[in-house]
């Protein structure tokens, strides 16, 4: 019997093959940098990139202008294995200081195989390093009666003229104060390359402060010009100035310009004729019981204690002028004879030779002391007729001031009033001397020159944007 050998078999095991590893950006990351200690903008992203591969495989670390998509800088990398790959993408200095997006991407053989996205706000090289021109004006004296007038239309305080002799824009915050008096205002502009741009600011006053002044003297006006760079704001041109400053009972006739030519503040009188006051208010009232048939012929106007303005209903000229001085006498006789109102002369104020200043009294302190000069009693009488719709003029001539009024809406008619004769004389004999007066300064009044004379007349003020200063 033949018996067969035992064998052992070992069976063949085929080797199982090492997967491919799919290329692949496993992590990264993007950071602003500077490249230059001295200049200390961020215009440098440095990008970090750990691959995972196995194979030759490229990397393209990509700035771009997400606003025109345009490549702004590609680098790139050629990668075999893993590993961690980085780049520098420098911004150079033509582009603007914004975010840009960093893109990421892995190539092979033309495919993307896997990209990423972030981004980034840089700044380029010199950017934020302001290179600006600076010339500041602000102006003095500053008479505070006219800061309710300045405000409303719109005069600035101080003004800021900035040239950017940069390559790039630049972020500009103005702001000013007078120290104690004030609020500070402040505004910020941007100012494109190559451009002058002129900032203006009017300073809010704090008005219980300002009230308080009773004789010249002096604000400290504190200014700074800042710009920014890489998000701060930097100091480029700060100061303090003293400014001239008159108290809210002073006119300033006339000022010198920054060129020291002298200019004309005639109208600004216009400040304090306070229609609205609570004095003059109290005034009409009592000067309704002086239109009265026993003053004239206030019935046959329809004027029997009232003060309607401008509602006759007339054509005649003549009847419109007795209908409104009607109202100006019981206006008079009121101050006359209740008031007992006196013309007294008060000394101008204290003035340099680049100014000519007087001390005005508003009708709430003419009607308490009982006195008035020429001024202030046109003042006064300008207030209670504005108040009262009809249109008042005063008249500015070499010395002297007195009031007139429009006769009829819109007429361009006027007649006058000699405010100074109110305590020894009757209302027609005082209307009689200021029509004589206007006639003899009408030539004067009508030739443009200030010195000669002039017709403030409080509508057109208001319409000019001076306003009562309360």
């Amino acid at each position: 019997t033949i018996t067969p050998i035992p064998t052992t078999t070992t069976p063949i095991t085929t080797p199982t093959p090492t997967p491919a590893i799919k290329p692949q950006i496993k992590s990264y990351n993007c950071q602003a940098v500077d490249t230059e200690d001295a200049d200390k903008n961020k215009d440098t992203v440095r990008v970090n990139a750990e691959v995972i591969t196995d194979r030759p495989v490229t990397l393209y670390f990509k700035l771009i202008d997400p606003d025109t998509e345009e490549i702004i800088i590609q680098c790139v990398k050629e990668a075999d294995k893993r590993g961690k790959y980085s780049a520098d993408l420098t911004l150079s200095p033509e582009y603007q200081a914004k975010t840009y997006r960093v893109e990421i991407e892995l190539v092979e053989d033309g495919k993307t195989l896997d990209s990423v996205v972030q981004e980034v706000f840089l700044y380029p090289l010199g950017y934020g390093v302001a290179k600006l021109e600076v010339e500041t004006t602000f102006y003095t004296p500053y008479p505070l009666a006219f800061y309710n007038a300045f405000y409303h239309q719109g005069f600035p305080d101080i003004e800021f003229t900035i040239t950017n002799t940069g390559d790039y824009p630049t972020a500009v915050r103005v702001s000013a104060e007078y120290q104690g008096y004030s609020e500070r205002a402040i505004k910020t502009e941007t100012v494109m390359p190559g451009e002058t741009k002129t900032i203006s600011l009017t300073i809010p006053l704090i008005r219980e402060k300002i009230e308080q002044i009773k004789t010249k003297t002096k604000f400290t006006l504190h200014y700074k010009v800042e710009y920014e760079e890489n998000g701060e704001w930097k100091v480029y041109d700060e100061g303090t100035e003293m400014i001239d400053v008159y108290p809210m009972d002073t006119m300033i006739w006339w000022m010198k310009d920054n060129d020291g030519n002298w200019q004309p503040m005639h109208e600004y009188i216009a400040v304090f004729v306070t229609p609205k006051s609570d004095a003059v208010q109290e005034l009409l009232a009592v000067a309704k019981e002086f239109a009265t048939d026993d003053y004239g012929p206030y019935s046959d106007y329809g004027l029997y204690r009232c003060l309607p303005g401008y509602q006759y209903d007339g054509e005649d000229i003549e009847g419109w002028a007795i209908y409104t001085a009607l109202q100006v006498k019981a206006i008079y006789n009121a101050l006359k004879y209740y008031y007992e109102v006196s013309y007294v002369n008060m000394p101008t104020a204290f003035a340099t030779k680049d100014e000519i200043a007087q001390r005005i009294s508003l009708p709430e302190e003419s009607l308490y002391l009982s006195s008035a000069n020429c001024i202030d009693g046109a003042v006064l009488f300008a207030s209670a007729l504005e108040a009262i719709g009809i249109n008042p003029i005063i008249v500015i001539v070499p010395g002297h001031a007195f009031v007139a009024w429009e006769i009829k809406q819109n007429s361009g008619i006027i007649t006058a009033l000699e405010t100074t004769m109110i305590a020894y004389s009757d209302f027609e004999d005082a209307w009689d001397v200021g029509d004589e007066e206007l006639k003899k300064y009408w030539d004067d009044l009508q030739d443009g020159i200030y010195e000669n004379g002039e017709l403030i007349d409080i509508k057109e003020c208001r319409e000019m944007g001076i306003l009562p200063m309360k």
